[in-house]
């Protein structure tokens, strides 16, 4: 689902130059994208985040549940210009410390069990947008065996951040077959 912005809220944008710059909204959408049957995407808007400690690592889980069986093949990680985490680590869990939340995670703690760490993006000032693709004939499988997978995000920040905002977006690419 992508949010539409009227044509009266840019002319009003443009007259008054009150917005600085248009964001996702701060929740969870779902883009399934169907221009190949075989692939779609998940997208996944990590909720507001607010700290007021430097260096701190904070961590967030998302259930897959409700993608079904399917194999994860890429993996997006678009972090927000005006939070600037240092980096992101993401990845597969099946017991998360917390289901469905963001907490502080400074010792590292993100899952009690089982864990599949995908990529650490941390190459932010490039122009080209941080994608993980898993090597040819590889995915990784998510659902189907009465199991459930979580998205595990640990976004590690340098600066304090007041005010709540949303530090990235990680939007994964599955197929249904491997």
């Amino acid at each position: 689902m992508k949010q539409n912005i009227s044509l009266c809220t840019l002319i009003i944008t443009a007259i008054f130059g009150v917005v600085q710059s248009v964001r996702e909204l701060p929740y969870i959408s779902v883009d399934l994208k169907q221009g190949d049957e075989e692939q779609f995407q998940y997208k996944v808007v990590v909720p507001p985040i607010q700290t007021t400690e430097v260096n701190r690592y904070i961590c967030y889980s998302k259930s897959l549940e409700e993608i079904g069986e399917s194999y994860i093949t890429k993996l997006l990680t678009e972090p927000d210009p005006i939070v600037k985490p240092h980096h992101i680590d993401s990845g597969l869990c099946l017991e998360p410390l917390h289901e469905d939340a963001t907490w502080d995670c400074q010792r590292g703690l993100a899952c009690k069990g089982d864990a599949v760490e995908f990529s650490v993006t941390d190459n932010f000032q490039s122009n080209d947008k941080p994608l993980y693709v898993l090597p040819k004939d590889v995915s990784s499988k998510v659902g189907g065996n009465g199991k459930k997978y979580f998205l595990i995000v640990q976004m590690h920040l340098y600066a304090p951040l007041t005010e709540p905002a949303s530090p990235a977006n990680i939007t994964l690419t599955f197929t249904k077959r491997p």
